[in-house]
């Protein structure tokens, strides 16, 4: 599941928001995000192992403000 959100820094940024299921630790999410890190489009990425989810901020609108 995923949905498109505001990020709460700036009403400007589009973040993607996904659910995770199966990660067993915090480094999990490290390798997630260094996965979708080189997906084209992606400027950054950041996993909550504890929240389950994904955060995907898309290239062009890092650094909008």
């Amino acid at each position: 599941m995923w949905s498109r959100k505001a990020s709460t820094n700036s009403p400007a940024r589009d973040v993607l928001v996904f659910d995770v299921e199966g990660m067993h630790c915090g480094s999990c999410g490290l390798t997630i995000d260094d996965a979708v890190e080189e997906v084209s489009g992606v400027a950054r990425s950041t996993t909550s192992f504890r929240a389950r989810t994904i955060e995907v901020l898309l290239v062009g609108t890092a650094g909008r403000e």
